[in-house]
């Protein structure tokens, strides 16, 4: 009887657990679903579609948007237009759009479609004189200011005006005075390059760093005490950083006399020029 018994519980327990298997089976997207917030399933979408009205796009130079007949959804339909990325490239001589999305719940896809530009030029930088001069700590500010007034101007190939994208070739280092011809360029919005060069007359002095005293001249009495970095009040390279570190002293200054002395001022590793002076009145 007991045996029949025992028989019978292994019999029961191996047909619930049958049950149990099969449910988690046919349910485990139900069962084992991630809810958001709002209480649907947290899914990821995985990839893109992307639709061009039409291929090429033509562009006459009037409205140039790369982005005209463009629609995208994902996999759940969901409609991910404004999530789109367009570049131009060139591919075999041709010009083609790349769109793509980059998000963090999407594959990365490239979608190609062809660019067609209608009596389109190359881009090109215009300068209207043939030499300029300017102060060689002025030389970025100028040559903007050259750009800003109309003076360096340049075309996208559609006769649009993109001067504002000019921009100097800083590999050219200019530290001295002298006569230089500056490369500038331009990229305009079809992957074009336009170079040009304009020439410069640079003068004056390249002003690495500044150092301010409290001030220029100072009296103090005989055999007093006399201390050349109090009168320090800032000291900054170009961009600005701070440089105090740096300064060393040259002091002429004879505190048993009276008279009129100087102290220079340096920066350590720089040229021998004091880089301020100050003039020191000792009096009785």
């Amino acid at each position: 009887m007991l045996g029949r018994i025992i028989n019978f519980l292994i019999t029961f327990l191996a047909v619930v657990c049958t049950l149990i298997v099969i449910v988690l089976i046919l349910f485990s997207d139900i069962i084992f679903a991630v809810k958001d917030k709002g209480g649907s399933v947290n899914t990821s979408a995985k990839t893109v579609t992307i639709n061009f009205d039409t291929d090429p796009l033509v562009i006459n130079g009037s409205d140039i948007d790369f982005m005209q007949g463009v629609t995208a959804v994902d996999e759940y339909e969901n409609d991910v237009t404004n999530l789109v990325n367009v570049s131009v490239v060139n591919e075999n001589n041709k010009k083609v759009l790349a769109y793509s999305i980059n998000g963090d719940s999407y594959e990365l896809e490239t979608f190609k479609r062809g660019l067609k530009l209608n009596n389109y030029r190359l881009p090109s930088i215009n300068i209207k004189k043939k030499s300029y001069t300017c102060d060689i700590n002025e030389i970025d500010d100028y040559i903007k200011n050259l750009i800003a007034d109309g003076t360096i101007s340049a075309d996208d190939g559609f006769g649009n005006d993109i001067s504002s994208g000019i921009y100097r070739d800083n590999s050219m280092q200019i530290k001295t005075a002298g006569n230089y011809n500056i490369p500038l360029t331009l990229k305009n919005a079809f992957a074009d390059t336009a170079n040009q060069t304009i020439s410069v007359k640079v003068t004056g002095k390249l002003e690495t760093y500044t150092v301010t005293l409290t001030t220029e001249t100072v009296t103090i009495k005989k055999n007093s005490v006399f201390a050349p970095s109090r009168y320090i009040a800032s000291a900054t390279d170009r961009k600005g950083e701070d440089i105090s570190e740096q300064i060393i002293y040259n002091s002429e200054v004879d505190l048993t006399t009276v008279g009129r002395y100087k102290v220079y001022y340096y920066i350590v590793g720089k040229d021998d020029d004091p880089a301020a002076t100050l003039t020191v009145v000792v009096t009785d």
